[in-house]
């Protein structure tokens, strides 16, 4: 959810950064930094540490709905199997 998110978008983030960048002779593609550790760090230093941040308000209003109906599905899927096959065996039989 919220964690995913909040981890994944800095990669994320320096990924289009260094697809949309250009190379170095401006031919297009690839990116101006060799690798994303370097784009990534002259990032952090031109533009401060909450540039990797920057535009995750969208991904995080796209996971509240998804969840909920994720969780709403999966929340009524096992109350009509438990109405169907009666009460779930929540002990464990190591036998």
């Amino acid at each position: 959810g919220v964690a995913g998110v909040v981890v994944s978008h800095p990669f994320d983030l320096i990924k289009v950064r260094m697809q949309t960048a250009g190379d170095i002779n401006n031919k297009g593609g690839g990116g101006i930094s060799k690798n994303s550790v370097t784009m990534m760090i002259n990032s952090v230093v031109k533009e401060g540490p909450l540039v990797l941040f920057r535009g995750i308000t969208f991904p995080l209003l796209g996971y509240v709905p998804m969840n909920l109906v994720l969780f709403g599905v999966h929340g009524d899927i096992l109350k009509r199997m438990e109405r169907y096959y009666g009460r779930p065996n929540t002990t464990m039989d190591v036998t």
